[in-house]
């Protein structure tokens, strides 16, 4: 499994540094605003900075989508698989079956959680402004 299903909000949470992508660009505003710089080129920045902010949002927004679709996809096609435990109790199910249905069954509640953490995520950074 890929490590971004297992820190599946590290962009929204922190850059390679450690900081919050807002809290960078808002440490890189700071140090621009202390420059005192000519109105036009603050115009600028601050335009820069608002792109930048726009764009990261894109960006973890993009990727939490494609998270969660693939979660989903991934909880249909387990749920079908497990189609045949309703056979319980009509025909006998050999023990090993048994456990790997139990495997299959932890794996796609993890599944799920993730799933889940990640449209929390989703309904964080839409509650901040959506994107397209």
């Amino acid at each position: 499994m890929e490590e971004r299903d297992t820190e599946p909000l590290r962009s929204l949470t922190a850059n390679c540094t450690g900081e919050r992508p807002d809290e960078w660009l808002n440490r890189v505003q700071r140090a621009l605003s202390a420059l005192d710089l000519p109105c036009a080129c603050q115009d600028k920045v601050d335009r820069t900075i608002l792109a930048l902010e726009e764009w990261e949002t894109k960006k973890v927004r993009h990727r939490l989508i494609s998270d969660i679709l693939a979660d989903f996809s991934r909880l249909k096609t387990g749920l079908t698989y497990l189609g045949e435990l309703q056979q319980l109790g009509r025909q006998p199910v050999p023990a090993e079956v048994l456990k790997d249905h139990a495997e299959s069954l932890k794996f796609l509640a993890d599944t799920a959680d993730r799933c889940a953490r990640h449209l929390d995520a989703l309904a964080r950074v839409d509650g901040k402004g959506s994107c397209p």
